[in-house]
């Protein structure tokens, strides 16, 4: 509702495209990682969040990697916001 309010409005919004860590186990983040780059590659950009966890921490930087190796990279969420 937020979003579609904001964007009546005419406030800058952005929403997030994939949850990585629904899941808590790193398979499945890597998988959602996975679809954010396929979102990503296929629509400019996408925007991945995650919960504070020290599961979600410890599968991070393969996440990096596997963003990287697809040619992805990571920008801070406000440049996004349109």
């Amino acid at each position: 509702v937020a979003e579609c309010v904001a964007r009546v409005l005419g406030v800058p919004v952005a929403s997030r495209s994939v949850f990585l860590d629904n899941d808590p186990d790193p398979e499945p983040i890597l998988e959602q990682a996975a679809l954010l780059a396929d979102m990503a590659v296929a629509e400019g950009a996408a925007i991945g969040i995650c919960h504070f966890r020290s599961s979600t921490a410890a599968t991070l930087p393969a996440v990096v990697r596997a963003l990287d190796a697809r040619g992805v990279a990571l920008v801070h969420v406000s440049e996004l916001v349109q």
